[in-house]
């Protein structure tokens, strides 16, 4: 293991993190003003690159609140990442528990590709094709 290392600035990623501090239902300091920027506060807009359907879909319904950003440098570009807090789904729009009424067990082996078995011991080997 060694003499233990300590952290120093310049090891260490450069990140910063900026708060939403408005409640729930009134105007966000950090929100999308359309799918491809995001406001940040004192940053003005941001491009985003990825998809953000589902994000911007879920603050607009009010499942999704925003409590900050964390701006990280990584590979010579500026990531930001969301921190925040969504609702539960309703519990009938969650999966049922017992959608599997049996257990299966799946076990690889070396001459046949899988042996899959479930509760009453019936096994059926898959071999390869």
């Amino acid at each position: 293991m060694g003499f233990p290392r300590f952290a120093a600035k310049a090891r260490t990623a450069p990140s910063f993190r900026l708060r939403n501090k408005a409640n729930p239902g009134e105007t966000q300091s950090i929100r999308f003003t359309d799918p491809t920027h995001l406001r940040l506060p004192k940053l003005g807009h941001v491009e985003v690159f990825c998809p953000t359907r589902r994000v911007r879909r879920m603050i607009d319904l009010g499942r999704f609140h925003v409590y900050s950003v964390t701006i990280t440098l990584r590979g010579g570009r500026w990531i930001c990442s969301l921190n925040g807090v969504a609702a539960q789904f309703h519990h009938e729009r969650r999966h049922p528990k017992d959608r599997h009424v049996t257990p299966v067990g799946i076990d690889r082996g070396i001459t046949s590709l899988a042996v899959v078995a479930d509760a009453q011991v019936n096994s059926s080997p898959c071999s390869r094709g």
